[in-house]
């Protein structure tokens, strides 16, 4: 009789297993790609948490973020960095991919390019999210990686694709959201996925940072709490005469 039991136990855990496994495959595949760890925490904490049961989310990181802690690159910032990198990314079931540039000195060179439309093409994300090109070099320059390898493929003319803002938004990068998220109903997860990055974010400076942002972005959606957005084209029900339109994912949170 034990024996029947472990049996059906181990049959009914396979099939859980199981069915999870299939229920992470059948889901779309969502891209962001940043500069450094914490970026898109910062940008899109909240959204990519209300997106993490709808999409199998991958983070391409164009560096470690070696110089976090020093003005020289440090391995030991790096693997602590890493680290919690890795934290956050578990929260919303991330698989993170490092593209091996150097905190401080990231170009949109062949090389990053070339490694993200590897990405692109393994990938096949439905929904991508990029960093806004007028901002600090690295983010600068990160962003532009993603522009040029989302040209490259051709997915950049049929893809849902989003610019998200690692500054203080227009006041200082000349970022005008096109789209709000209501971000209030998980701003405490939000916070969570901020203080993964402990070695930044010393006496709660960068979450207070954050918090800023995103009650500006709340008073200017009406509510307590936001996330902005610029799509990189307008959305459209077709272009070139072609059927395939391109939703708004983020309407629907």
């Amino acid at each position: 009789m034990r024996r029947v039991i472990a049996i059906v136990g181990i049959l009914a855990m396979n099939i859980v297993c199981g069915y999870a496994q299939d229920k992470g495959e059948n889901r779309p595949t969502m891209l962001i790609v940043t500069a450094h760890p914490d970026d898109w925490e910062f940008c899109m904490g909240g959204t990519a948490w209300l997106l993490k049961d709808k999409f199998n989310i991958h983070i391409a990181i164009a560096s470690k973020g070696e110089r976090g802690l020093s003005r020289e690159p440090s391995n030991e910032t790096a693997a602590i960095r890493v680290k919690e990198a890795e934290c956050a990314a578990a929260k919303i079931n991330g698989v993170l991919h490092w593209l091996g540039k150097i905190d401080g000195e990231i170009y949109a060179d062949k090389d990053g390019v070339d490694k993200i439309i590897d990405l692109l093409n393994e990938l096949k994300p439905s929904l991508i999210f990029i960093l806004w090109p007028l901002d600090k070099p690295d983010h600068a320059a990160a962003g532009n990686m993603a522009h040029i390898a989302l040209t490259k493929t051709g997915m950049i003319y049929d893809h849902e694709i989003y610019f998200m803002n690692a500054g203080l938004g227009a006041t200082t990068t000349q970022f005008d959201p096109q789209i709000f998220v209501n971000t209030t109903t998980v701003w405490d997860k939000k916070r969570e996925l901020i203080r993964c990055h402990a070695c930044q974010n010393k006496d709660d400076g960068m979450l207070k940072t954050v918090e800023q942002n995103d009650r500006l972005y709340g008073r200017l959606n009406r509510t307590e709490f936001a996330e902005g957005f610029i799509p990189v084209f307008p959305f459209t029900s077709g272009r070139w005469d072609s059927n395939k339109k391109i939703k708004c994912t983020l309407l629907d949170l």
